[in-house]
């Protein structure tokens, strides 16, 4: 009778453990990786991860001329690899938060005097990015109190052909 006891506590107990969450559940995931072969070049997706939206571009090779073209014109000036295949920023604005819209080559934009090459802008509050993540100056004699932050760049490395993981 005893043992009968103590084999149904063990029991209760055993399940008590496995209803528990555990800590190493409550912890996001360190990275993720998401598939990326069926991008064509050009290609721009959008992903979450822990809970925020982030852009993935699939560069090509005019892109990655009009990037470096309109390095100029970006507040950081920060240049552009020859070959990078892959951009990953996030999807928010980087002053308040708003969700940017993606705004191909050529369409509308907030400053027409030059030729929209591509990127992202937030509709909220008129801030304009490259697809590399840095912010567009959209008047050559733009004041630095309308300077906006470059959008965030997780880490993120292509792991082989097909998937490109974000996190580490």
């Amino acid at each position: 009778m005893r043992l009968a006891i103590l084999s149904r506590a063990a029991g209760a107990a055993l399940l008590l453990c496995a209803a528990a969450p555990s800590p190493a559940a409550d912890k996001p995931n360190a990275f993720v990786d998401i598939r990326v072969a069926e991008m064509q070049p050009g290609a721009v997706k959008t992903v979450r991860w822990q809970g925020r939206p982030y852009l993935i571009v699939r560069t090509s090779d005019e892109m990655l001329q009009d990037l470096r073209a309109q390095t100029p014109h970006t507040w950081s000036q920060r240049p552009i690899a020859d070959a990078q295949a892959y951009f990953v920023v996030s999807g928010r604005s980087s002053l308040r938060g708003c969700l940017l819209v993606h705004a191909p080559a050529g369409a509308p934009r907030y400053a027409p005097e030059r030729i929209w090459q591509g990127g992202f802008y937030d509709p909220c509050l008129f801030g304009e990015w490259d697809y590399a993540g840095r912010t567009i100056r959209q008047y050559p004699d733009q004041s630095e109190s309308m300077r906006r932050p470059d959008l965030g760049v997780p880490a993120f490395e292509l792991k082989d052909r097909s998937t490109l993981r974000i996190g580490r």
